[in-house]
């Protein structure tokens, strides 16, 4: 990801003016899903300037840019699990056989709901990549399937990474089986040498990635993005900001929020910084993850959302 090169000072009508072109070649949803001109109206004259450099690093991935970056992160794969790079029909014939011998799998929440995103990710499979729907399986499935087969290659699809406690937690779950033993992928794959184990989310904080790379052995994160700590608007690092707000951007957020009761609980769900204090601005169609600002979504207290997340 890549925000450019730096506009020194964004006005209101030139940000509105992107924002409606953003609309009318779909990238973003109509103002009933997506409001920028309401959510401006929550600020202070003084926080303008604040507000429409926040707004215009406001990453928006509309449902064709979902399956775009789902395709990509797939795809991406090639470079791992290809041994012949050089040749391109045997290549081909090798991406092939791997496509449809592997298994498309589903990252719950920390609580398992009908509502997780990873069930988009699982038609998206089919859709997109016509992948076929024995080859889209649970996780009770699959470990049955990969006790009789440790090499069975494994795709895990989501959206987002931000801490990776989602995977995580999904990674040391106990699920029973129909034969009666109840195993973890955590335990399946402790004395295995090489299970082909993938997890593609669509973005992934550089986080999140050490966590899943530190807890969950033998498991290859590839995601399409990997943001950093650059990407954290409450960051020293963040190029989120332009060099005349990188000091006091931070501060405008914190105020704002104050002002919209957003409170601070050290990190977790709908705290300022976003969970974990990530920090970040960035939204899929389908929701936001709980890592962005909640200064973009929040509703309570008569604030305006920029985008809405149900």
């Amino acid at each position: 990801m890549n925000t450019g090169h730096w506009t020194p000072r964004v006005t209101r009508d030139l940000l509105l003016s992107k924002c409606r072109y953003f609309v009318e070649t779909h990238l973003w949803p109509l103002e009933t899903k997506l409001d920028p001109n309401a959510w401006l109206s929550n600020f202070l004259e003084e926080e303008e300037p604040h507000a429409l450099h926040l707004l215009n690093h406001f990453f928006y991935f509309s449902k064709p840019l979902v399956e775009r970056l789902f395709v990509a992160s797939i795809t991406g794969l090639s470079s791992r699990v290809l041994s012949s790079k050089n040749a391109y029909v045997r290549a081909r014939s090798e991406w092939r056989d791997f496509i449809s011998s592997a298994y498309f799998v589903r990252v719950t929440g920390e609580r398992p709901s009908d509502a997780d995103s990873g069930f988009l990710f699982s038609r998206m499979a089919r859709q997109e990549l016509g992948i076929l729907e024995a080859h889209i399986a649970g996780h009770e499935e699959l470990l049955s399937y990969l006790l009789l087969d440790p090499d069975l290659p494994v795709i895990f699809v989501d959206d987002f990474v931000g801490s990776g406690a989602q995977f995580i937690t999904m990674w040391y779950r106990n699920y029973p089986l129909p034969d009666g033993r109840v195993v973890s992928f955590e335990a399946h794959t402790k004395n295995t040498r090489r299970p082909a184990l993938y997890y593609c989310p669509l973005i992934c904080t550089s986080h999140g990635l050490g966590n899943i790379t530190t807890n969950c052995r033998n498991v290859n994160v590839c995601p399409a993005h990997v943001v950093d700590d650059r990407y954290n608007a409450l960051s020293a690092q963040s190029i989120l900001w332009s060099p005349e707000f990188r000091d006091s951007g931070p501060a405008f957020i914190l105020s704002a929020s104050q002002r919209a009761g957003i409170p601070d609980n050290n990190g977790r769900v709908n705290d300022w910084r976003g969970f974990r204090k990530l920090g970040l601005t960035i939204a899929f169609e389908h929701g936001t993850p709980d890592a962005t600002l909640p200064l973009f979504y929040w509703e309570q207290n008569d604030w305006k959302p920029l985008v809405r997340r149900t």
